[in-house]
């Protein structure tokens, strides 16, 4: 074999390797680009209702939450909470508790119901942090590991869960202030 076709060869073998891989990994980048700003759809999802936002106890600090990513039987998804201070100083809060305060399911039928029993509400690990005084933050920038947030899932139940489809699930907030000693 002659330098030349040695080199071409392994040019060749490069790009038939080298290429579809590279193709494979830009299509796995925009695809959690996309899935990371992708409005909530599918089975279920969660929303914050915007005209009552829900106060931690004794404070001036708003919480609010989302899921990113939807909800079909057997999944589960992060509660990505949000929180507002108005106060003029930081809050320590130990504790939020998240609940479904209400189900609208268009699909949902007597034969079909769509109800508390089909989710799960996995509660937020008790963990103090501190709400800082300067407006909007969330569990991202106070560093709370994303193993501790609280997670909704939608149980695998053993009937027909077709009456949620397309369900939208009002979740409330309560936060727990962290004792001081």
């Amino acid at each position: 074999m002659t330098m030349p076709t040695t080199r071409r060869r392994a040019i060749l073998v490069g790009l038939l390797v080298g290429l579809p891989v590279a193709l494979f990994g830009a299509l796995l980048a925009v695809w959690g680009l996309a899935d990371r700003y992708r409005p909530m759809g599918g089975t279920a999802w969660s929303t914050s209702h915007p005209h009552q936002p829900h106060v931690a106890w004794g404070t001036s600090v708003k919480i609010s939450g989302t899921t990113r990513k939807p909800l079909r039987p057997g999944v589960s998804s992060r509660v990505r909470l949000g929180f507002t201070n108005q106060g003029l100083k930081a809050v320590s809060l130990r504790h939020v508790r998240v609940t479904i305060s209400s189900i609208t399911a268009p699909q949902a039928s007597p034969e079909y119901p769509c109800t508390r029993a089909d989710f799960r509400v996995r509660p937020m690990r008790a963990r103090p942090f501190v709400v800082p005084d300067d407006g909007f933050t969330n569990l991202v920038r106070l560093g709370v590991p994303g193993w501790q947030w609280p997670r909704l899932t939608m149980r695998n139940r053993p009937v027909n869960q077709d009456g949620c489809k397309g369900a939208s699930l009002k979740l409330s907030y309560r936060g727990y202030r962290a004792w001081s000693g």
